[in-house]
């Protein structure tokens, strides 16, 4: 495809017209134009045959996700004389005897414009899942983007569109990455031995908090930390927890798409549900073992309490001894647990009268004590 300049105007193919430099995107040079039939496009400029051998590779995966930027053609480009003299004077980074073109559509409404628009809390969790579900798209082909952030996202008609793969990756661990956007986690760059998919959840959790907070976090959020805190009671449990989960610095607990997708925040769905939520995913047990929580006697927790000497646990029958004598709603409770110090007074406790425990009481413990279940001894 030739690149010409005649009637004081750059084209190429003799289909792009008015085109336009926008940015220097990964590896390769973004220009807008005009073509005869598809209207607005984004031409991709890359300068080498490798890295436009990769991209194009990684597009033709990804043609059958209708969330991610689709190639409408591909050519190696060649300089008419006509437009070497233009060229050298106003492109001569971008274009040069070895480029490579990708013409994609060119989406005008960013993710940002796009949440303007939306009026409820609702509205944006909604457009988040979205962004979820495209992600894991691509996840379940192994590619993972490696550098999400709102200038590489796009609305167009309400589908949450995915651009720039330039440094997209389709192996699940790295040992390094080279990006410094202020969405990407520092720590795992650091680690030396990086989750893929992990990377992309931390990017994904950077943004939601900036959707719900107008702010990006400074660092990782750690469980008890005080920026955990502090969204506790600038939003609500359920989102705090999620912020947090996605925001994690050890990768391995931090949540996974899947996990992310069944959050009660993201689902809407109400606190009993939350705290299930919670217990599931903090024992990794299943409803049944739950029910058999539910059941332990008195004699079985005392017992426990007694073998394990353990300060920890000491503190949660302080908690559930609290709950039973000034019964309050469970998000209240959790809510003041989270942003309470164990004072090392409640450690001591007296074992009165227990018939049993929630979810939602055991939520409570969890979340202020962080004890392990083998902490506890609930055999007969």
């Amino acid at each position: 495809m030739k690149i010409e300049y005649m009637n004081k105007e750059l084209t190429i193919g003799q289909q792009y017209t008015n085109i336009v430099y926008v940015c220097k995107g990964s590896n390769l040079y973004c220009l807008k134009a005009t073509h005869k039939t598809w209207g607005q496009c984004a031409l991709l400029i890359a300068n080498s045959a490798h890295e436009f051998q990769n991209r194009l590779n990684l597009y033709q995966k990804l043609e059958n996700i209708e969330n991610v930027q689709q190639i409408f053609e591909f050519s190696k480009l060649e300089i008419d004389a006509s437009a070497k003299e233009y060229i050298q004077t106003y492109y001569a980074n971008i274009f040069s005897d070895s480029s490579y073109l990708l013409s994609t559509k060119y989406y005008t409404c960013n993710i940002i414009q796009h949440l303007k628009t939306l009026q409820t809390q609702l509205q944006k969790v909604d457009c988040f899942k979205q962004l979820l579900l495209s992600v894991k798209k691509i996840h379940d082909l192994n590619i993972y983007h490696m550098d999400l952030k709102p200038s590489n996202l796009f609305v167009d008609s309400g589908t949450i569109i995915l651009i720039d793969f330039g440094i997209s990756v389709a192996v699940s661990t790295l040992e390094y990455v080279d990006n410094r956007s202020a969405y990407v986690p520092l720590s795992d760059i650091c680690s030396g031995q990086i989750n893929c998919q992990k990377f992309d959840v931390y990017c994904l959790g950077a943004m939601l908090m900036e959707m719900l907070t107008t702010q990006t976090p400074n660092s990782p959020i750690s469980l008890y930390s005080q920026q955990h805190k502090q969204l506790a009671q600038l939003l609500n449990v359920s989102a705090a927890d999620l912020l947090q989960g996605m925001l994690e610095p050890d990768q391995s607990k931090r949540y996974s798409i899947s996990e992310c997708l069944l959050h009660p925040f993201v689902l809407n769905q109400s606190e009993e549900e939350f705290f299930q939520f919670k217990l599931t995913r903090h024992f990794k047990i299943d409803h049944k073992f739950q029910t058999e929580m539910n059941k332990l006697s008195q004699e079985n927790l005392q017992k426990a309490a007694l073998e394990a000497q353990n300060p920890e646990l000491n503190a949660f029958y302080y908690f559930l001894e609290t709950m039973e004598q000034e019964p309050e709603s469970s998000s209240c409770l959790v809510s003041n647990l989270i942003n309470t110090e164990v004072e090392e007074k409640k450690m001591q406790y007296t074992m009165g009268k227990i018939k049993g425990f929630s979810s939602a009481i055991l939520l409570s413990a969890i979340q202020t004590c962080n004890f392990d279940l083998e902490d506890l001894d609930i055999s007969d």
